[in-house]
């Protein structure tokens, strides 16, 4: 029993941290999540109602196909706003 704990310890120091799974994001209040997914990755992002049709409100983010992040940003009334941050598949 022992030496498989030990084992399955040493097999994650080895392999590094298993990848973080591709999560829901949280829209704000008024806006409903929309998403996309294609063998580039996911993304997801939060919209709300307008006249012309949808436009994008609060996070938008991205998912390698692996599920660890690829970038991130946020939109104010349609428009990006602030800083993007973007990640390599590997972290």
């Amino acid at each position: 029993m022992i030496r498989s704990a030990v084992a399955a310890t040493l097999l994650a120091l080895l392999l590094g941290p298993a990848p973080a799974l591709a999560q829901s994001i949280t829209c704000p209040p008024g806006t409903k999540r929309g998403g996309a997914e294609g063998e580039g990755g996911k993304v997801q992002w939060c919209e709300q109602a307008a006249p012309g049709g949808p436009i994008r409100q609060g996070p938008m983010v991205g998912f390698h196909p692996n599920g660890r992040r690829s970038f991130e940003l946020t939109f104010v009334d349609g428009t990006p706003r602030g800083a993007v941050r973007a990640w390599y598949e590997s972290g």
